[in-house]
């Protein structure tokens, strides 16, 4: 285990302790004394800098340890894909980069994709809301063929706040341990978290704004607008105000959270 005299190394047990990761392997010791390995062997080479931040988390807490995986790695583990991989630095570039409406305007015209496919019709969902199980597994898809318009809409929503929910409670809390750990940079870990390296788009996503709507902003000059206070809460003026008055429902419905107006 982890010595007195090799603070950087207790750091990385430290780290994954606290943000809970430890308690998701089984055999929890000889997993912390893996990860303590791997820190060793990864940080600072030129192979792991060129890796990006979702193949860090895949060779970092995934690679080679599937049999210590519990349940809360189900999904993760099939970061072992690199399509997969890619699926999901697309969404989380969404996720920064389109409003919500943009996002779900997007993700119901893949569904559509799908539907209008002649080898399969099946979405994939997760076991919650699963209608159609593949080869005898669990019911994690649903057939497509028969949704209506409504109904496409509203699995696009449930897709997008699941995926967001993945993203946020449990790849983000991987990001966080790496970054803690030394192993990502500050320019790697903005970008991920926020979808930026400007400092004062940062400083508003640290209070929970999407980085969708704080581009908007951004892009219509507003940010001469709205400030934080010494506080930590949002100031406006009045040319704020009429701006949002004529924002689109979604942009009102998430500013308005973070307002006292």
């Amino acid at each position: 285990m982890f010595t007195k005299c090799d603070p950087a190394l207790s750091d990385i047990a430290v780290h994954l302790i606290e943000n809970g990761v430890s308690s998701h392997y089984s055999n929890q010791g000889s997993v912390l004394d893996i990860l303590r390995s791997r820190a060793l062997e990864f940080r600072g080479t030129e192979s792991w800098h060129n890796l990006d931040v979702l193949d860090k988390v895949y060779h970092f807490f995934i690679m080679g340890l599937d049999a210590h995986l519990t349940k809360w790695f189900v999904r993760l583990s099939h970061f072992r894909f690199e399509n997969t991989r890619e699926y999901y630095r697309a969404f989380i570039r969404n996720l920064h980069q389109l409003t919500l409406k943009e996002h779900l305007q997007k993700q119901i015209r893949y569904q559509y994709q799908i539907k209008s496919t002649e080898k399969g019709r099946l979405f994939f969902i997760g076991e919650s809301f699963g209608e159609i199980s593949k080869d005898e597994g669990n019911k994690l898809y649903v057939d497509l063929t028969d949704k209506s318009r409504k109904e496409m809409v509203n699995l696009a929503l449930i897709k997008i706040k699941l995926e967001g929910d993945l993203v946020a409670y449990k790849i983000n809390i991987l990001v966080e341990v790496l970054y803690r750990s030394k192993l990502l940079t500050d320019s790697e870990y903005n970008l991920f978290i926020y979808g930026t390296n400007n400092v004062v788009l940062n400083s508003f996503s640290k209070l929970g704004i999407s980085s969708r709507l704080l581009r908007k902003l951004e892009a219509d000059g507003q940010f001469r607008n709205i400030k934080i206070d010494n506080n930590g809460h949002i100031d406006i003026n009045d040319e704020f105000r009429d701006y949002l008055l004529k924002q689109d429902d979604f942009t009102k419905f998430e500013m308005l959270k973070y307002l006292n107006v």
